[in-house]
């Protein structure tokens, strides 16, 4: 796991590395994607019945759509063991990085500007 700490002696160039758009996919997919998730964002519930009638050919129902706590249940124990790891030490890693964010921030420890830098990398 990569870690960037603001007291790091090359963070600022570091958190710009890591936040930089991602040409990792072909733009028109990310193109795709954006748009797909623009629907989902503005018509809720009814453009997922519809993507998933599309683009799985599956005709569902609204209520069809909430997981059960069951059934996060069932998936979490058939994850590959390695996926569970990693999402256990990722959940910590948030939870203690969110934790040391909100103590400096209560203590003036960290400044305004890196506040904000931090949570502009982190809402994108």
């Amino acid at each position: 796991m990569n870690l960037i700490r603001h007291t790091d002696r090359d963070y600022a160039k570091r958190l710009r590395q890591v936040t930089a758009p991602s040409t990792l996919f072909d733009p028109t997919i990310e193109e795709r994607a954006r748009v797909i998730l623009q629907e989902v964002e503005k018509r809720g519930d009814g453009a997922v019945l519809e993507l998933t009638k599309r683009f799985d050919g599956a005709t569902l129902e609204a209520a069809q759509l909430a997981v059960t706590q069951a059934e996060w249940m069932s998936a979490s124990l058939q994850a590959d063991p390695s996926l569970r790891a990693a999402v256990a030490e990722a959940d910590l890693v948030v939870a203690d990085s969110a934790g040391v964010l909100v103590a400096r921030l209560r203590s003036g420890s960290l400044a305004a500007a890196q506040a904000r830098q931090l949570a502009d990398a982190v809402l994108k």
